[in-house]
């Protein structure tokens, strides 16, 4: 058996006369007769080689290709240490598939000849193990590893299931290893940062051109998905000695999506995210802002997942149709373990957590197994200041089972949390007037924020230094159309907005300047229309009795600068101040305007439907589409956890709930985001 000392593999292998005894006294007609029986044995074992149960179902598995993988076992039979390297790697070769055209699933690649076993030749399989060991030995940041770790971190070939591009490790290192390998003995931030600079940059550090019809392309330039970079990044690190695995969340708390990235061990087994290319191992910049449940990805299989536990035909999700999936969340975040009853169908085993994406999509996001005997479900990973959706599966139809609920951390209480669930109360309805389909993000209010201090000015003279206030924003502007009225106009033949000093930015989205329809100025546009936010405003934003000044021939001459091009995400924020100027005087009395925002609020024109999270899951209230930037529904009951869904544009939705709102009738609409409500 080889052993591991001071960081290098003892491979040795036992003498004959050790494992058989001595033959020096044995007379010479026997010990004949012995060395042929003893070579006899010896050719047997590499005929018919004594292995374990798992890769010989491998080998039974791998079709045609079993020879290839046979010839990999007889070529390391005396090499205990890398024997045992190559039967962690062909065992575990079921589990892995990947089609060229690009990701698939195991449920899909099933039994095909997408699998691994059938499909890598005992040439790849070779040189790969052969440079794992060597950089295991050579790599100050791999010397630390055990045997079974190395497996892990180092080994494998493949560092997510289903992947397309798969490379041997000998074949990166060639063209990778003398520039992320230079400078032994550097932190592993260190690797990580030479790594991203030749990613970013190859000709420059290379020399080197690749043709686009290069096998070798790839690796190179796999594309800017998060996949890609993660997938890639992983194999080349690996490649160069850095224990390095590819992790990933399937939803986020606030936001649709999901996100691959990758995590590197230090040599006191604490494990450091990074995205390669873009960020370093300790920066905090790698797990994405305020994630649900992470996985990290295994070559090996894990058998406490639900690939393995679930029972005889039941469905599991494609994110848990991974043998070798391992969830990781208690490493990097507070968790709690949270019971929930269940009365579900006998015949299921899992259950599981599932997470609000964009349009209404379910993502589950953890399990727990069924104790059918006490009747219920232990979540262990569950973390705080997130909305779940406990659900289960009746074949493929996503089925609930409990209410909606958010962990919150409580001192106070024994376990340290306490959990608000959201019940529906049908006794108390009311209407409510909805304004959003997404809460503000607190870096848009901070834009608004900032505005605060900032003045909109007129003058004659182009120069402004006869420059007079018009108006101070003395608020944070809201996100929509809104209007400055001004007590004291004048006629100027320039109108200015300056941002505050101490934020130079003029991160306004919309500006219109106001004059009365009356007044007959030629070079004017319609306006566009100011914020209704209430059934008690519409009455006033009837028959709009102001035009927008132009200093261009028409509106649409001046579309191309983003603070008129009608997009609530667009701003000149690189500057500090936008002007309008006028080819004569004229009176200003109002201006309207609107912060860089998201533009998350109703939409006029837009078609919106109303969702309600009840036993069956999602049920409508109905469409609208809005006439006004808000839109009423009645009889909606309190605590129901709500989703508002546009048709016309936009993914960002969140669900939310309704409270009373100072009157028995009237509701009013809070999202469900803590610890915050920003």
């Amino acid at each position: 058996m080889g052993r591991r000392r001071n960081g290098v593999v003892n491979r040795t292998v036992e003498p004959l006369k050790e494992r058989c005894g001595s033959l020096a006294f044995v007379p010479f007609c026997c010990r004949m007769k012995k060395i042929v029986l003893l070579w006899g044995v010896i050719l047997g074992c590499c005929a018919c080689m004594d292995l374990p149960a798992d890769v010989e179902e491998a080998l039974a598995l791998a079709g045609g290709n079993r020879r290839e993988l046979k010839a990999v076992l007889r070529h390391y039979r005396q090499d205990s240490l890398k024997f045992r390297a190559a039967c962690f790697l062909i065992a575990n070769m079921r589990w892995h598939y990947s089609d060229d055209s690009g990701y698939c699933l195991y449920s899909d690649a099933k039994d095909s000849d997408l699998c691994d076993l059938r499909r890598f030749d005992r040439s790849f399989l070779i040189s790969h193990v052969d440079h794992a060991f060597d950089v295991w030995e050579s790599s100050p940041c791999a010397a630390g590893l055990s045997f079974c770790e190395f497996c892990e971190y180092i080994l494998p070939y493949r560092s997510l299931a289903g992947y397309p591009d798969c490379f041997s490790g000998a074949e990166l290192y060639d063209l990778f290893g003398k520039y992320v390998g230079a400078g032994q003995g550097d932190s592993l931030a260190g690797y990580v940062a030479r790594y991203n600079r030749v990613k970013t940059d190859f000709e420059g550090v290379t020399g080197k051109r690749l043709a686009l019809d290069s096998s070798l392309y790839r690796p190179f330039f796999p594309g800017r998905e998060c996949t890609d970079v993660a997938v890639i990044g992983c194999q080349i690190l690996r490649a160069c000695g850095l224990p390095v695995m590819v992790e990933f969340c399937n939803a986020y708390r606030d936001f649709p999506g999901r996100h691959f990235y990758c995590t590197v061990r230090d040599d006191r087994g604490r494990w450091w995210p990074f995205n390669p290319e873009t960020s370093l191992p300790g920066e905090g910049k790698s797990v994405p802002v305020e994630p649900m449940n992470l996985y990290r990805q295994y070559f090996g299989a894990q058998r406490d997942n639900p690939f393995f536990l679930k029972a005889a035909g039941e469905y599991v999700p494609p994110l848990f149709d991974n043998p070798c999936l391992r969830e990781v969340t208690g490493e990097c975040s507070e968790i709690f373990r949270v019971t929930l009853p269940w009365t579900g169908p006998a015949k299921n085993r899992l259950v599981y957590l599932a997470a609000f994406q964009a349009w209404g999509d379910m993502a589950p996001v953890t399990w727990a197994e069924v104790d059918t005997l006490n009747g219920r479900a232990v979540f262990i990973q569950v973390m705080p200041d997130r909305l779940y959706f406990p659900v289960y599966y009746e074949g493929r139809r996503m089925c609930v089972f409990g209410e909606p609920f958010v962990v919150a951390r409580d001192s106070l209480t024994p376990e340290g949390f306490t959990i608000q669930a959201f019940r529906t109360d049908t006794t108390r309805r009311g209407t409510v007037v909805l304004t959003r389909k997404f809460p503000r993000k607190p870096a848009m209010i901070r834009l608004a924020e900032r505005l605060v201090g900032g003045v909109f000015v007129g003058a004659n003279r182009e120069d402004f230094s006869d420059a007079r206030v018009l108006y101070t924003l003395t608020e944070p502007p809201v996100p929509c159309l809104q209007d400055a009225v001004l007590r004291h106009p004048g006629a100027f033949r320039y109108y200015r907005f300056i941002a505050p000093p101490a934020f130079p930015q003029a991160n306004l989205a919309m500006l219109e300047f106001l004059t009365r329809r009356d007044r007959g100025y030629t070079n004017v546009a319609e306006p566009g229309p100011a914020a209704v936010l209430s059934p008690d405003d519409t009455l006033a934003a009837k028959g709009e009795k102001w035009v927008k000044l132009l200093d261009a021939p028409s509106w649409e001459e001046m579309k191309w600068k983003p603070e008129y091009d009608g997009n609530m995400l667009t701003a000149p924020g690189a500057f500090s101040t936008i002007t309008l100027r006028l080819a004569q005087p004229q009176v200003v009395e109002r201006i309207r305007f609107a912060p860089q925002n998201a533009d998350n609020g109703i939409r006029r024109g837009d078609l919106y439907e109303l969702f309600g999270w009840g036993k069956q899951g999602w049920h409508s209230y109905g469409k609208k589409r809005a006439e006004y930037e808000f839109l009423l529904y009645d009889r909606i009951p309190a605590g129901e956890v709500l989703w508002l869904r546009n048709y016309s544009e936009g993914r960002e939705e969140l669900p939310f709930i309704v409270e009373p709102a100072g009157n028995a009738d009237g509701f009013a609409q809070r999202f469900i985001r803590l610890p915050d409500n920003k």
